[in-house]
């Protein structure tokens, strides 16, 4: 058995000058070919959408099945089974996205497990967007994290053990439920992000990810001292700190079950380095918290770290080339908006999550 140390996904963009990229997983498994059947009731069925939410074809068998403007042709009965539209049906409608400056965004869904392994899940998952939304790549993380965010966590926490023992790969679900949940991003997402303007600047060194360190506080000792802040080093703390008597706050949290984080946030160079930036930035979560898995945490993490303001985002760029060239780095401010942002969880949040049944 293995554990599965990350979930995640390699968020790519289409080309909508060409035909539509058609999956090769879906949910359930493979998507197959269409037969000659299922296209012609596609194409018998497809001038008939507009007339109902259910439209079917003179066999009832096959159809398109209609979510709003989303239209899916589909096996009928208990189990659907989505079939990929023929290419030639589709191009009108990508064309009129193409002009409008929109995205065409797709997902390649992954399981990183303990032996090296990585394995696709699915990739029949996408969504369009207006270009000028990639504005920072931690955005698009958390974008793409809520986008590919389950309805039901335990449901799927449950269809990820059984995909990969579809596949002949036992894992233990305590490790589905543990697990952060990352973001890559394909060539041509980082070719878009890193057409932005550079600024003038002279590179010597790209951040190839931004990321955090996220961990709780031991809320029965002292109150933790950041090491680092937005403008670098702290001094030390005096002994008379360090004996300081525990908040009644930190009590009354320890008494609710509610949890104190901490992120040190981190900059990876392409030269194998890893520079940590601050590690001020923290927050409390009520004892809800206890039901939340891996993927949960890592969208919390980067929605409190990222820049929430558009108007900060190019400031918070100007920020990090600052801290590190007064580190002695020089970096390329187009690497760091380009950047995705990951989330790793310390030891004691680890112990947390894998402490838990799965599902709860």
């Amino acid at each position: 058995m293995v554990d599965v140390v990350a979930l995640g996904a390699i968020v790519e963009s289409e080309d909508l000058t060409a035909p539509p990229r058609q999956p090769t997983l879906d949910e359930g498994g493979y998507v197959r070919p269409w037969t000659p059947e299922e296209l012609d009731a596609y194409l018998r069925a497809r001038d008939r959408v507009f007339a109902e939410d259910y439209v079917y074809p003179p066999d009832r068998r096959t159809g398109i099945i209609k979510f709003g403007s989303v239209r899916k042709l589909a096996k009928l009965g208990f189990k659907s089974g989505f079939c990929v539209g023929p290419p030639e049906t589709m191009m009108a409608g990508r064309r009129k996205t193409l002009e409008s400056g929109s995205l065409s965004l797709y997902a390649e869904e992954f399981a990183d497990l303990s032996d090296g392994q990585r394995v696709i899940l699915k990739d029949d998952r996408g969504w369009s967007d207006r270009s000028d939304r990639l504005a920072i790549g931690c955005d698009l993380t958390l974008q793409a994290i809520r986008i590919l965010d389950p309805d039901g966590k335990e449901f799927w926490m449950k269809w990820v053990v059984e995909r990969l023992r579809f596949l002949g790969i036992d894992v233990d679900p305590v490790s589905v439920q543990a697990a952060p949940f990352k973001v890559e991003f394909g060539p041509r997402i980082q070719r878009e992000l890193w057409q932005r303007e550079s600024g003038g600047w002279t590179s010597v060194l790209d951040i190839i990810a931004l990321g955090a360190i996220v961990e709780t506080e031991d809320l029965t000792a002292p109150p933790r001292y950041p090491k680092f802040t937005n403008l670098g080093y702290t001094h030390p703390p005096t002994p008379e700190d360090l004996e300081a008597a525990i908040p009644e706050s930190r009590r009354r949290m320890l008494k609710s079950g509610a949890l104190s984080f901490y992120a040190e946030e981190f900059a990876d160079l392409n030269d194998g380095r890893r520079v940590i930036l601050k590690d001020n930035r923290s927050w409390y979560l009520d004892s809800s918290w206890k039901s939340a898995i891996g993927r949960d945490l890592t969208e919390r993490a980067i929605w409190i770290l990222k820049p929430n303001d558009p108007n900060d985002k190019g400031s918070w760029v100007e920020w990090i080339v600052r801290r590190l060239r007064s580190l002695g780095i020089d970096v390329d401010p187009v690497s760091v908006r380009a950047a995705p942002l990951n989330v790793e969880f310390g030891p004691r949040v680890r112990r947390e999550l894998r402490q838990r049944k799965p599902g709860g």
